[in-house]
């Protein structure tokens, strides 16, 4: 379970990094040394963590039958509940400041210039978690075996993070998620 979840982060998160990235490669072809795969063991080392957290309550769940073997929610009140979590913290000051990492990552990387390229790889990784942790845990509402659910919230997460369109998608994000908790609750009581 904990592969998987280290598999299914990378996959979903290492996209949504691409402009972070350029913008530390471009950072190094003005003269900056520049260590991308150092900064990549950074990033994907926060993401392992979290992992290996979802892979244990997603044990843990399934230990209580709230989940299937596959990992997909078996409570309406469990779904509900982390629709209305994911879209509640998208209205938090926290999810913004995360975001601001990713929106404008030559300034964070300015600012974190003086740390190795893992210890900025992993500044990055966890402002990424922080932005993303609540839309990763709706693999258990959508399915983590869904190749469409896992694409979409991919898609989402990288619109997110983009500065132009993710100001957009941030608050019409969290009604769309408060409002689907709301109508799974209500079909499930």
């Amino acid at each position: 379970v904990a592969l998987m979840w280290v598999l299914m982060s990378a996959a979903m998160m290492l996209p949504t990094a691409v402009p972070a990235f350029v913008a530390y490669g471009d950072l190094g072809r003005g003269g900056g040394e520049v260590n991308l795969s150092g900064l990549a063991a950074g990033f994907l080392s926060v993401w392992v963590g979290f992992s290996l957290i979802a892979a244990t309550l997603q044990m843990a769940l399934f230990k209580a039958d709230l989940v299937s073997g596959f990992g997909d929610s078996r409570s309406g009140v469990l779904s509900a509940a982390l629709l209305a979590l994911a879209g509640a913290y998208q209205f938090t000051p926290l999810k913004a400041a995360c975001l601001t990492a990713c929106r404008a990552p030559v300034s964070f990387f300015i600012g974190h210039w003086h740390l190795s390229p893992f210890a900025m790889g992993q500044r990055l990784g966890s402002s990424c978690v922080g932005g993303c942790w609540a839309l990763m845990l709706l693999a258990f509402v959508g399915g983590m075996m869904s190749l469409a659910f896992m694409g979409l919230a991919t898609l989402i997460m990288t619109l997110e993070k983009l500065p132009d369109i993710g100001r957009f998608v941030d608050k019409p994000l969290g009604y769309a998620l408060i409002g689907a908790a709301t109508i799974v609750l209500g079909t499930t009581l």
